[in-house]
């Protein structure tokens, strides 16, 4: 089965817009044990499963750190890790959006861009854009990756990722901006945002509506979206 019919089976047709829930969908290594792409049990990185030389131009640009998205909303990950979470706003169109099987891949080193803190989303996402074709042009071997502010989930799973590799530790300690929308009734930024103000805190997404949590600054962060090697 090519990656292309199986990121259509997993993913919706498009979480920006349809955040439409999947009941019975299948994990990511499920999906790829079905596919014949990892055979059922064997140890795969995330990085094996995308073009090695994108995988080795990312690693030239800093993006050393890379995990296999799973089609799972956050909803269905703060059940699974009740710990892992302090305020999680009460949008059910948020909590409901399902990202796609895709490997993803932060800098760990430059998590965060600095040029976009505070700004509208709109703003935000050109200066992702704008860092992710000064990127390209660097190493063209990165024309098939998007870099991207990502969803909510895409985000918890890194974190959750991150937090399991390196023995506790935490990817963020600052709340970056997320492309999903909360839904809310209200005038202002319906997009909502993800993060901690400190380490070692569970992790909150809030929305320009939680203002007696407190709003945080809001950083953007660019992941790069890798799309998964076809299978031979």
């Amino acid at each position: 089965m090519p990656f292309e019919s199986l990121n259509r089976a997993a993913q919706h047709r498009d979480n920006r817009s349809d955040p439409t829930k999947m009941s019975a969908i299948l994990t990511a290594r499920k999906l790829l044990e079905s596919a014949g792409v990892i055979d059922p049990g064997e140890k795969v990185r995330a990085e094996d499963l995308i073009d090695p030389a994108i995988a080795e131009a990312l690693k030239g640009v800093g993006y050393t750190f890379f995990h296999l998205i799973e089609p799972k909303s956050l909803e269905t990950l703060k059940k699974e890790y009740p710990e892992h979470f302090n305020h999680v706003n009460s949008s059910q169109q948020l909590r409901g959006i399902i990202p796609e099987v895709i490997v993803a891949a932060v800098n760990p080193d430059q998590l965060f861009l600095p040029d976009g803190v505070n700004l509208p989303v709109d703003q935000q996402e050109a200066i992702v854009q704008v860092y992710g074709l000064e990127l390209k042009t660097r190493d063209p071997r990165l024309k098939a990756v998007k870099f991207e502010i990502p969803h909510v989930s895409t985000v918890v799973q890194l974190d959750l990722a991150w937090n399991a590799s390196h023995r506790g530790k935490d990817l963020l300690n600052r709340f970056v901006r997320i492309i999903d929308k909360t839904g809310m009734d209200y005038t202002g930024d319906p997009y909502a945002f993800v993060g901690r103000n400190f380490s070692l805190q569970p992790l909150s997404v809030l929305d320009k509506s939680d203002e007696r949590i407190g709003v945080p600054h809001i950083w953007v962060m660019p992941v790069a979206m890798i799309p998964l090697q076809p299978a031979a």
